[in-house]
C-alpha cells in the first residue's frame, strides 16, 4: 500500500476516535439527565377499628377505605427501575410483601394505595391510641445504584365503639351528605350472626308465638310487633345522645360511640342508632332484607319481605324513663311511614343503607368475643318471666313526628 494511502487511513482511524471521544463526552454532558424520584404520602388521621376489615381490600366501597397512598413522580430524564413500596405498622403487622413496578418513565407517575390486613386485636382498642405507618420506598436510580426511603406517618387507632362519619376536609365538604360520607360503614354493626343476637331473636319467637318466614308484608308486619313488644315488656329503653364534631388535622368529622347489638341486648338500653342497627340485625337473622335509614339527628329501621313488601318502624318508640313511657306499636309503625314519606318525598335528606349488599361489598362485622351463651339464655328467660309481671306504660302523645334529638348518625 503506498505511503500517502497508509498516511490517509491512520488520520481518518485519530478521526473517528477523537469524533467518538468527541460524542461520549457530548452524551455524558449533554445527555439525558437522570432520573429524578420525587414523592408525596397521602394518609388518613385516624382508623376505625371495628371496621378494620373495609380498610384490607381495595374492593370495599370501591376502595374509599385506604389508609394511605404513595404518588411517585419520575421527574428525570431516564427510568428508575425495580421500584418498590412496602409498609409495616409496628405492633399491630410486619413489613408486608412490596407493591412494584419495573420501571418509572421520565415524566410517568405511580400511585400505590395502601389497604393494611390489620389483625382483630385492633378491636380491644377502647380509647383513642397513636399509632405509625412506616413506608419502605426503593428503586434503582439511572446508574444501577440501589436507593431505599423510609418515611413515618402517625394516625390514631379509634376506640371499637367510634364511628368517624366522614374523613373529608372541611373544604370538600358542601352539605349534609358530604358530612355523613362513611355512612356505609354502619352496616359493619349489623352483627345477625352472633350468639347473642341469634339466642335474643329465639326467646323473641318462643314467647311471641313464633317467628315465620317474612315472605309478605303481613308476616313482616307480624315479625316486628314480636320484637317490638318484647322489648317493650322486657324493659328496653332509648337513651338520646349526640354525636359530637370532632377536629382532626383539616377535617371536622362527627363522631358517636356506638355499641354492638349484643351490647344493647345485655344492657337493655339503646340510643336511636343502637336500637335501629339492633332491629336490622333481628331482621336479617328471621330472613328479612334490612337497611338503615340516616337521616338529620336520627336513624331508624326499615325492613323488606320476600314479596317486597317494605315497613319502617320507629325503633325508640319502646321509650324510657324520661319520656313518660312507650309508644304503642301501631303509632311506632305510623312514626316510620311518615318519615319514611319524608325521605322518598324529598322533604329531608337521608342515606339509606343496604346492609347486606355493604355485607357482601367488604363491610363485614368485626370478629366478636366468645360469650357465655348459658348466662345470655338465662338473664333473657329472667326478664320474659318478670315481664309478664309488668305492665307497659303506652303514652300516645309522645310526638311521633321526630324522636332523633341527637345530632351525628342519632341520638
Amino acid at each position: 500500500m503506498p505511503a500517502t494511502v497508509r498516511k490517509l487511513a491512520f488520520l481518518g482511524g485519530i478521526a473517528s476516535l477523537v469524533l467518538a471521544i468527541a460524542c461520549l463526552f457530548a452524551y455524558l454532558f449533554t445527555g439525558p439527565a437522570p432520573g429524578v424520584l420525587n414523592y408525596k404520602i397521602f394518609n388518613k388521621k385516624t382508623v376505625m377499628t371495628f371496621a378494620y376489615k373495609a380498610y384490607a381490600s381495595e374492593h370495599t366501597a370501591d376502595g374509599k377505605y385506604w389508609l394511605a397512598r404513595v404518588v411517585l413522580d419520575n421527574n428525570g430524564g431516564q427510568p428508575l427501575r425495580d421500584v418498590k413500596v412496602s409498609y409495616r405498622i409496628p405492633d399491630y403487622m410486619d413489613w408486608t410483601t412490596p407493591d412494584e413496578s419495573a420501571e418509572l418513565l421520565p415524566g410517568q407517575t405511580k400511585v400505590f394505595a395502601i389497604y393494611p390486613k390489620l389483625p382483630g386485636k385492633v378491636t380491644q382498642t377502647r380509647s383513642r391510641t397513636p399509632a405509625s405507618l412506616e413506608l419502605k420506598i426503593a428503586y434503582d436510580d439511572s446508574s444501577g445504584k440501589r436507593v431505599e426511603k423510609i418515611e413515618k406517618r402517625e394516625f390514631e387507632m379509634r376506640g371499637v365503639n367510634e364511628i368517624e362519619y366522614s374523613s373529608l376536609p372541611d373544604s370538600e365538604i358542601v352539605d349534609w351528605y358530604d358530612m355523613f360520607s362513611n355512612n356505609e360503614i354502619v352496616a359493619a354493626y349489623v352483627t345477625d350472626e352472633d350468639e347473642v343476637v341469634k339466642q335474643y331473636l329465639g326467646k323473641i319467637s318462643e314467647t311471641q308465638g313464633g317467628v315465620n318466614v317474612i315472605s309478605n308484608g303481613e308476616k313482616l308486619m307480624a315479625f316486628l310487633k314480636s320484637c317490638y313488644e318484647f322489648q317493650c315488656k322486657t324493659g328496653m329503653t332509648y337513651a338520646a345522645a349526640k354525636g359530637v364534631p370532632e377536629r382532626i388535622g383539616d377535617t371536622t368529622a362527627i363522631v358517636q360511640s356506638v355499641r354492638l347489638p349484643r351490647d344493647v341486648i345485655q344492657q337493655n338500653s339503646g340510643l336511636c342508632i343502637e336500637l335501629a342497627i339492633l332491629q336490622a340485625s333481628l331482621g336479617q337473622a328471621a330472613g328479612a332484607k334490612a337497611f338503615l335509614v340516616l337521616i338529620p339527628g336520627h336513624c331508624y329501621p326499615l325492613l323488606q319481605a320476600e314479596d317486597g313488601t317494605m315497613i319502617a318502624i320507629e325503633s325508640t318508640g319502646v321509650g324510657g324513663a324520661n319520656l313518660g313511657g312507650t309508644m304503642s306499636f301501631e303509632d311506632a309503625i305510623k312514626t316510620g311511614a311518615k318519615e319514611l314519606a319524608d325521605v322518598t318525598s324529598g322533604k329531608i335528606p337521608a342515606c339509606i343503607i343496604d346492609v347486606g349488599l355493604q355485607h357482601s361489598r367488604g363491610l363485614r362485622p368485626p370478629e366478636l368475643d366468645r360469650v357465655d351463651v348459658t348466662s345470655i339464655a338465662k338473664m333473657l328467660s329472667d326478664r320474659a318471666t318478670n315481664a309478664q309481671n309488668n305492665t307497659v306504660l303506652v303514652n300516645n302523645n309522645r310526638n311521633n313526628n321526630n324522636n332523633g334529638g341527637g345530632g351525628g348518625g342519632g341520638g
